[in-house]
């Protein structure tokens, strides 16, 4: 059965990437062949992959960890401690802080509660 204009556009990527099963290649090179809008789609969207593949890649740079954390309000500064402990000690005095003991707490009924099975 030829496909619809509309079933088209979700195949094209799948096909692009090599992943259509034969029969969908089939379908979907007989209809680009008498469609000239999903020819046109299937061009468009070829060029856009050959443009992007042929891009130089990009990576964050060496100093994008420092720059993101320096324009964070109030972000803990170097040295703040973030180790096992520095993070609570930074919530002290916030609800949050509270948490590792309530945690502790849940952990110990819960394991008092298994031993009661």
């Amino acid at each position: 059965m030829p496909l619809k204009c509309d079933e088209v556009y979700p195949l094209l990527q799948a096909y692009l990437d090599g992943e259509a099963g034969p029969e969908e290649e089939r379908r979907l090179e007989v209809h680009v062949r008498l469609c000239p809008s999903c020819r046109k789609k299937l061009f468009s969207l070829q060029r856009l992959i050959s443009s992007l593949e042929a891009m130089d890649e990009v990576g964050p740079g060496d100093d994008f960890t420092a720059r993101v954390i320096a324009r964070l309000p109030d972000a803990p500064r170097k040295g703040a401690g973030f180790g096992r402990r520095g993070f609570w000690k930074s919530l002290k005095g916030s609800r949050l802080g509270s948490l590792p003991g309530r945690a502790r707490g849940l952990r110990l009924n819960s394991i008092r509660d298994r031993g009661r099975r």
